[in-house]
């Protein structure tokens, strides 16, 4: 017991810790505890599951609406492919990619992007800039088997997806 107290523990502490059965008792305490961090820590995901209960991860989007009413959505190629931390696809003309997070409670965000640097029309140039433009602005997502959507920090549908089906490699119809 004198060497337990001149680890600086206290008398009190220190014959708890000689008791057997107190012993016992805090081994079971600790273990239960981290148990319970186990059991807690395996509870969120990087990767979402957003509303609607769909992981992000592994999935792959073609955009069919977007929040800009000056630009028809439809009339470009916009893509969006996850996988467990990057997002990548293709963005009216050029290809992209960055990190992304999605969280379980339908939070998301996009990072810092990296792009090819081709040039396009005018308008699939601008098309382009407001899709990264409304990526940056997306903070909460809802994905369904079919749909995906990302939402403003005011919690307005911004980008609407939906499952690309093909891997087209044309940038404008």
């Amino acid at each position: 017991m004198a060497s337990l107290m001149r680890l600086g523990l206290s008398a009190r502490i220190a014959n708890r810790l000689m008791c057997p059965i107190s012993r016992r008792v805090e081994v079971k305490r600790i273990i239960l505890l981290g148990i319970a961090c186990v059991i807690a820590s395996g509870c969120d995901s990087d990767h979402g599951n957003g509303a609607g209960g769909r992981t992000l991860a592994g999935t792959k989007w073609r955009l069919t609406a977007w929040s800009v009413s000056s630009l028809d959505s439809s009339q470009f190629t916009i893509t969006a492919d996850f996988d467990d931390s990057q997002i990548s696809g293709t963005s009216a003309v050029n290809s992209y990619g960055g990190p992304y997070t999605a969280g379980s409670d339908g939070t998301f965000s996009v990072g810092e992007l990296r792009a090819t640097r081709m040039a396009g029309s005018e308008v699939a140039m601008r098309a382009e800039a407001i899709d990264f433009d409304l990526l940056q602005q997306a903070r909460n997502y809802a994905a369904t088997e079919t749909t995906l959507t990302l939402k403003n920090e005011g919690d307005q549908e911004i980008l609407i997806f939906e499952v690309n089906e093909t891997d087209s490699d044309t940038t404008e119809r």
